[in-house]
Formats: C-alpha cells, structure tokens, sequence
C-alpha cells in the first residue's frame, strides 16, 4: 500500500487520456479520506503530496510549496531533512501559541522510491492535533491540586480541634 501511494504521488499528474494504476486510485482515495493531516515531502522540502486535512490543518493553498513556509518549526523540518537523507527521524512535538494554543506531535518516516537520479527518498509527514488531551491533562491536574487545597484548609481546622482535645483539653470538659 505505502509503495503505491508513494510512487503514485510522486509522478507528475496524468494526463486525462492516462488511467492511474489501481492501487494509485486507491492510495488517493485513501489519503483523501484519512482524518489526520498527511504530507509527502520531497527534494528540498516542497510538499508533493497533502491530503485535506493536512491542507486544512496547515492553511495550504497548493501543492509544490516548500513545507519551511507552511510550517515554521526548526525540529520538525531537521526532521523532514534528515528523512530526506533517507535517516529515521521519529516523533517530534511541538506547541504554538498563536493564533490560538496548539499541541501537536509530528510523526516523520522516510521513504525510499525506485526513482532514477540521486534523490531517492521523500519524508511522509503525519501530524496528530494533541491540544485537546492536552487540556484535559492540565484541566486534572489543576483540579486536583485545587481539590487538594479546598481539603487541606477542613482538615487543618479538624485536626487542630482533635489536637486540642486530645492534648492541652483532654482533662478540662469547659475547653471541650
């Protein structure tokens, strides 16, 4: 499936006599269906493939642009380079805090085609929006330690009066 999508995305578009390939057929309406947002990244960092959702996700206009002025995060484009270079490059997270506060984790795998010339490999980029697991993470953490302080004022009250009883009132029943 991926050497499908990859050597059907990379070919330049076919002419209207042309019929694609099966597999091509399907890697397109695969990639055009997939809810999160995937790029095909080749020589010099132009995007030669996005999906939707990528288009959606990154503002894109068309396809041929050079992913450094769609996505300006210096780890997340060393990382597209050294998939370029045909090295594994891994995850990458980063935040942006405007225009709204975002979280995201980049995925960035190389990919190898049998295509002539001294450029054989493209990054697939594939971004995962973790703003919401984000929020909700920090949401449970400032409720518990909210939730820890609202307890902790009661208990210290309850503690102090056992601490009275029990101690310097134990014998004296008005003080109780």
């Amino acid at each position: 499936w991926l050497t499908a999508l990859t050597t059907a995305e990379t070919r330049p578009a076919p002419a209207r006599a042309e019929r694609r390939s099966p597999e091509g057929e399907a890697a397109d309406v695969m990639l055009g269906r997939l809810s999160i947002p995937v790029l095909l990244i080749g020589p010099g960092g132009r995007i030669e493939r996005a999906n939707p959702a990528a288009r959606a996700f990154l503002a894109l206009g068309s396809e041929g642009g050079l992913l450094s002025t769609a996505l300006r995060q210096p780890r997340v484009l060393e990382a597209v380079g050294a998939a370029l270079k045909g090295e594994r490059a891994g995850v990458v997270e980063y935040s942006a805090l405007t225009p709204v506060e975002s979280h995201v984790r980049a995925y960035v795998e190389p990919i190898r085609l049998d295509v002539p010339g001294p450029l054989p490999f493209r990054a697939m980029l594939v971004l995962a929006d973790e703003t919401s697991s984000k929020r909700a993470e920090r949401m449970r953490a400032d409720f518990l330690a909210n939730a820890s302080h609202e307890l902790r004022t009661p208990l210290a009250s309850l503690s102090g009066f056992i601490e009275t009883i029990a101690g310097p009132a134990r014998d004296d029943p008005e003080a109780q």
